[in-house]
């Protein structure tokens, strides 16, 4: 019988980090004063990003006991902006040139302080010293341990139960039983063998079933590891499944098989061994149990998490965002041939061929080695699941973390998740009756996290291959025409719209309020745009003009409403209209709403290709950004965001205000950087302005290799309060800076690409 496994857990995304160390200003006081010396400094210089260091140690002193006080970093002018010319933290050496600072430290000669500090110093007549301290938390008690020598630490022990919260419904905690057994039971029968007790099951988390299995063999030669073999298998299973003479696959698939056919027959010739091979090929039903080998199989895509805790029979779960470990539990009997590859275990139309094993969950029962891990990382496995670690050779937490690599991390699962519960999930082949979720406020819709809803669906159907994301996307344009593009009572369509032109006369904001309100409702152009900019790219994955034409007719729609003296030399804009588009609300112009009306408005005369398309609108936004970009300043990061994002659109005519509004933005952000805005306390900010920061930072190359870092410490910061303030446009956004993807200029090939159409299943127009 297989055995019970151990609760799940998660596998950390990031490796643990190393001890650096940073000098701090500190001061020697009496334990009198430490109570005041406290709350004074807790409020003229909080230890933001330091939130593990005490401010306070105990010192037995030869005559009497003191307290050592931090009161703030040495260069607490500098070090920001010392960053973005590195791109990993500044180390002690570097952040304290003083090396020969003993812990207790050296009288520091006049030291800058900042006035509120300085001026708690001078009052209490201090004398300052610097002191080292660990610039990061630790994530073990070991390292607690060690590191607390240099300065008193704070240290939570990880929970489980909050590691798992939210990862695994029951459902999939029974199906992961009884996968991992059939594991189990596949990998004994390796070991009676002769083979490394190991075995891999390629799993298809929708329908249940497994698509390829394989033993380790790796006594027979050393790269027959299982987890190789049965990626290897489950493409012979997609090729049997979608056959290279058939004419939905075309070309590219027969040439895909041919050459897998040619590697299989190296591989055969190499082994020149009839243990290494298909058990079992009959008539479609296909049981690829490849025998391979090492001590390990198996790997996956990325995700953060608490230190995965080693124990016997536990089930490591590694997932695109999460990784989870262990499900107590008993299993159930493994299947004696995968289900997904007999005749009889579904329907005649397998539907579109997904591309490798997308989607996908691996079950291993040793961890995987870093070749294995490499293999599943680029048949793109949503998840790994595996029972034993190996501290010698696992390339998922054991001897490294493969999965840690940035590089390696599209953050696919993560995005699956936070849209999902966004908008509500929606089984497969069930989008035609899927509607979206209304928001928490009771607006229904709002127009601006719609729009990035829906380029988020569409980018994960383009990473994924799943045509669910495409029809929700869909079906979410739908919810936001007939709501949005509807009178507040839903009664009537606004101006000139039908339900074939639902655009024709806008959409409003979806505000809670009426237009009466200080924050009613309304239309907004810069709302507009980014719903326009969602249509187009819905156009470019589905190669169907309508939706560009949409896009085109809600631009001449709000044209004549939102730009004032159109055909002028004193053009202005109105940044917010009435739900009619009547009267203006608002008459001051928006930062970047000429720059947005010109970048949209260029994109979709592109798609349409016809010079004629949106002519007039271009002349006027061109005039107007002509008049208003040697002016552009903000300090808004969302705004410094959108302005990057807007930028890398530019045309060769358009470079000089890209340049010029991109270097000023960049310029803005690293002030803001280094002035301590990202610092603050979180409440004191705005997520999901700072998720636009983040996207237009990574999609313009301008930005630098400087702010990576920058933007992933954003993310972690953000990742746990996601829900805690705006729970709609908070986590949509964090999706669209997680998984740029179709917000990039670049992902358009990908998105219009026949390979892309194929695999959804879209029949070219």
């Amino acid at each position: 019988m297989p055995p019970h496994f151990a609760q799940p857990i998660r596998v950390p995304a990031t490796s643990d980090p190393e001890l650096k160390l940073i000098a701090m200003h500190a001061v020697s006081v009496e334990p009198r004063l430490g109570a005041q010396l406290m709350r004074a400094l807790a409020e003229a210089a909080p230890l933001t990003g330091l939130q593990h260091v005490k401010r306070i140690r105990k010192v037995a002193d030869c005559q009497s006991p003191m307290l050592h006080v931090l009161l703030c970093r040495e260069k607490w002018t500098q070090q920001l902006a010392q960053d973005a010319d590195q791109q990993q933290p500044t180390n002690a050496a570097q952040e304290a040139p003083s090396a020969a600072l003993s812990d207790a430290g050296s009288s520091a000669k006049q030291p800058q302080l900042p006035p509120a500090v300085a001026e708690v110093v001078h009052q209490h007549e201090l004398q300052t010293f610097l002191v080292q301290v660990p610039l990061h938390a630790p994530c073990k008690l070991e390292q607690l341990q060690e590191w607390s020598k240099h300065w008193p630490l704070s240290w939570r022990v990880p929970s489980t139960s909050q590691a798992t919260a939210g990862l695994l419904t029951a459902a999939e905690v029974a199906a992961m039983h009884g996968h991992m057994a059939a594991a189990w039971k596949l990998a004994k029968s390796s070991s009676a063998a002769g083979g490394v007790a190991n075995a891999c099951l390629i799993v298809d988390p929708e329908q249940g079933t497994v698509v390829a299995q394989a033993a380790d063999c790796t006594h027979v030669h050393p790269l027959q590891h299982a987890a190789m073999a049965a990626v290897a298998a489950a493409a012979d299973w997609q090729c049997l499944t979608w056959p290279p003479g058939d004419a939905a696959n075309g070309a590219e698939v027969a040439e895909e098989c041919r050459l897998a056919a040619e590697v299989e027959g190296k591989r055969r010739r190499l082994d020149s061994c009839t243990d290494v091979r298909d058990v079992a090929a009959v008539r479609g039903t296909v049981t690829q149990q490849r025998l391979h080998g090492a001590s390990a199989s198996g790997g996956c895509v990325p995700a953060p998490a608490v230190p995965a805790v080693a124990a016997p029979a536990a089930v490591v779960l590694v997932d695109s965002d999460a990784a989870v470990q262990p499900c107590v539990a008993s299993a159930g009997a493994p299947p004696e041939a995968p289900a997904a590859l007999s005749q009889d275990s579904g329907s005649s139309d397998p539907g579109p061929r997904p591309y490798l094993c997308t989607g996908y969950d691996c079950y291993l029962v040793r961890e995987p080695c870093a070749m294995c891990a490499m293999a599943l990382v680029h048949s793109r496995v949503r998840r790994v699941v595996f029972c034993e670690p190996d501290a010698a050779h696992g390339a998922l937490g054991g001897s490294f973390k493969l999965h840690a690599e940035r590089s390696l991390n599209h953050h696919y699962q993560a995005a699956c998740t936070l849209t999902n519960h966004v908008y509500g999930p929606c089984a497969p082949n069930q989008a035609a009756s899927w509607c979206p979720r209304k928001y928490a406020d009771n607006k229904g819709r709002y127009l601006w996290t719609d729009a990035f809803g829906v380029v988020n669906f569409l980018t994960l159907a383009a990473e994924t291959g799943s045509v669910t994301w495409l029809e929700q996307a869909e079906r979410l344009i739908s919810a936001v025409h007939d709501t949005l593009g509807k009178t507040r009572d839903g009664s009537r369509r606004l101006g000139s719209a039908t339900a074939e032109e639902p655009t024709r006369g806008g959409l409003r904001i979806g505000k809670v309020h009426d237009e009466g309100h200080p924050d009613g409702d309304g239309q907004y152009y810069h709302y507009l745009t980014k719903w326009a900019f969602a249509l187009n790219r819905m156009s470019l994955v589905r190669g169907d003009p309508k939706y560009n034409r949409m896009a085109v007719q809600l631009m001449e729609a709000a044209h004549p409403h939102f730009v004032h003296g159109s055909g002028s030399s004193r053009l202005h804009m109105w940044w917010k209209v009435s739900i009619d588009m009547q009267r203006p609300l608002v008459a001051s112009e928006g930062n970047l709403d000429p720059f947005d009306g010109l970048v949209t408005c260029r994109i979709l005369q592109e798609t349409a290709g016809d010079p004629r398309v949106l002519q007039r609108e271009i002349a006027d936004m061109e005039a107007m950004v002509a008049n208003k970009y040697r002016r552009y300043i903000s300090t808004d990061p969302l705004d410094l965001g959108e302005a990057l994002w807007l930028a890398h659109w530019a045309l060769p005519e358009q470079f000089a205000w890209a340049l010029l509004v991109g270097k000023r933005s960049l310029a803005a952000l690293e002030a803001l950087w280094a002035e301590g805005y990202f610092r603050q306390a979180p409440q004191h900010r705005l997520a999901f302005r700072e998720f636009g920061a983040t996207l237009g930072l990574q999609v313009n190359s301008e930005a630098g290799a400087a702010w990576q870092p920058r933007v992933d410490q954003l993310h972690d910061l953000w990742a746990q309060q996601l829900f805690t303030r705006d729970a709609d446009i908070t986590p949509v956004m964090f999706c669209a800076s997680l998984v740029p993807g179709a917000w990039s200029r670049t992902y358009g090939d990908k998105l219009r690409s026949s390979k892309l159409r194929r695999q959804l299943g879209i029949e070219e127009q």
